[in-house]
């Protein structure tokens, strides 16, 4: 059929207009829908400010990565990012897929980013080049610290995170002000600036994880360029001082740490200096919560199969919020959706008694939350 060109762009146009309000429609449909499903659901949001810093005299700007905004009633922990517009996007990810109580991972985290004026200077402490670190450590301190924590529901628990020089800046905070962060998550660290003043004066302190309890966890980067390891750590040598130096001071505190799981570290052969703040990332927060990890299933699985018996399995529950709580420094009760899954296992399984006292636990522990509540009425019919 041969169709005239004039009327070929006329049903083009119809075509082209009618796919358009189409595809509209689909997606107000799927976003009203969306807002409906979502009604009662907290939102992941990112909230950037920008403030003067008197301590550094100048305009400085951060952002709050937050799952529940100012509106959340949960205190959360809190994760500082150095050079943060670099980093943001691996611990945003780590937190939407692991930060959820649907797999009990990682906590839920509030997430600080923070954005570097001149990262030259201030992550170097001042006895390397005059560096601004300490002047950037009172900052923190004194004025971002108190800013997240005037306007979000936080825990005393803080995690902090540097990669390079930022990593530097990080393990020198770890050194001299250990009480402000309890987890430092420190990637392939510039330890080596300054000829190594950093190392010399930690030796010098003899600092020790049992004083402080923090948790450390260190990537380092495979910068050997093509050499074999032994070259590159070999003492006598002076290549590659930067990998050879961060070697060295992990084998050190790893010995200095034999009797306690503060400290933990990791090589990440093939992978270089700038390709491993993701996996740091991962792994470092693995690490400093490892324990948090609660395998939800295999305990009420292994209790229905009989290897445990119900108080324990009450117990194991408790125990584990118990140290939880005692880790984040506020109590945390066992989480409400956790304990209401609970219930709906042990009444699919006819365990009626069992899951009327899983869903009274939670009127006791959340009264304002409802759903329990309701439960134990249907159960009281």
């Amino acid at each position: 059929m041969i169709i005239h060109r004039p009327l070929c762009i006329i049903l083009t146009k119809l075509n082209l207009m009618f796919r358009y309000v189409i595809i509209s429609s689909m997606i107000l449909f799927s976003s009203c829908h969306k807002k409906h499903e979502n009604k009662n659901v907290p939102q992941l949001q990112t909230n950037k400010y920008t403030f003067h810093s008197e301590i550094m005299g100048e305009e400085r700007s951060y952002a709050v990565y937050s799952p529940t905004t100012f509106e959340q009633k949960t205190p959360l922990p809190v994760l500082f990012i150095l050079d943060g517009p670099s980093y943001f996007s691996f611990f945003k990810a780590l937190s939407d897929q692991w930060g959820n109580k649907k797999e009990i991972v990682l906590p839920e985290m509030i997430i600080v980013a923070i954005k570097q004026n001149n990262r030259s200077s201030e992550f170097l402490p001042s006895y390397i080049d005059d560096g601004k670190g300490d002047k950037f450590l009172r900052h923190i301190e004194k004025e971002l610290i108190p800013a997240i924590e005037s306007s979000y529901n936080v825990l005393p628990n803080r995690t902090l995170f540097g990669h390079s020089r930022g990593g530097l800046f990080a393990l020198n905070v770890l050194l001299t002000a250990p009480e402000l962060f309890n987890n430092f998550i420190v990637s392939d660290p510039s330890i080596s600036l300054g000829n190594s003043t950093l190392i010399k004066r930690w030796n010098s302190t003899q600092l020790s994880f049992d004083d402080h309890n923090n948790n450390v966890f260190v990537g380092l980067a495979d910068t050997k360029e093509g050499y074999s390891l032994d070259y590159v750590l070999d003492t006598n040598s002076d290549a590659f001082p930067h990998m050879r130096t961060i070697w060295s001071f992990c084998e050190k505190l790893e010995a200095d740490s034999i009797n306690n799981q503060n400290f933990k570290w990791k090589y990440y052969e093939g992978f270089g200096h700038g390709t491993i703040p993701a996996m740091v990332a991962m792994d470092g927060l693995l690490s400093v919560f490892e324990y948090y990890r609660m395998d939800k299933y295999g305990l009420i699985y292994s209790h229905l199969n009989g290897i445990i018996n119900y108080d324990q399995f009450k117990q194991k529950i408790i125990s584990h919020f118990k140290e939880i709580s005692e880790r984040m420094g506020s109590k945390v009760l066992p989480y409400e959706s956790l304990i209401f899954e609970y219930g709906q296992i042990f009444l699919e399984e006819k365990m009626n008694d069992k899951a009327i006292e899983m869903f009274q636990w939670n009127v006791d522990n959340f009264p304002e939350n409802t759903r329990s509540l309701e439960k134990l009425e249907e159960l009281s019919i």
